[in-house]
């Protein structure tokens, strides 16, 4: 009961201090902030999409089982298009990733 009766004279010491339109302007303003902030974020999101077309094969390869499984079909079909042109140390990692990711499952 105390903590109520010392934050009600905090309350009302600041509210004589701060007149009730400043802080409905603070508040627009923040809200404004808030809004751009949540837009800027929903219309940029798209660009961080990830390219796996520009990561080398042993990129690919160490990244195998760490991909999120919204960027999975993405990821294999791209790993799979490189399987042809991998040389023998490269697709002996793939392999062995292969097989980890098998029996993870």
């Amino acid at each position: 009961m105390n903590n109520l009766v010392y934050y009600s004279k905090y309350f009302t010491i600041i509210s004589q201090l701060v007149c009730y339109d400043t802080l409905n302007k603070i508040w627009e303003i923040f809200m404004k902030k808030l809004a751009v902030l949540i837009i800027s974020f929903l219309l940029f999101t798209p660009l961080f999409a990830t390219d796996y077309t520009e990561m080398s094969t042993q990129e690919l390869i160490a990244i195998m089982g760490y991909v999120k499984p919204a960027n999975q079909k993405s990821f294999e079909a791209e790993l799979k298009s490189r399987v042809k042109d991998m040389n023998k140390k490269e697709k002996k990692a793939y392999l062995k990733n292969l097989e980890i990711i098998k029996k993870k499952k």
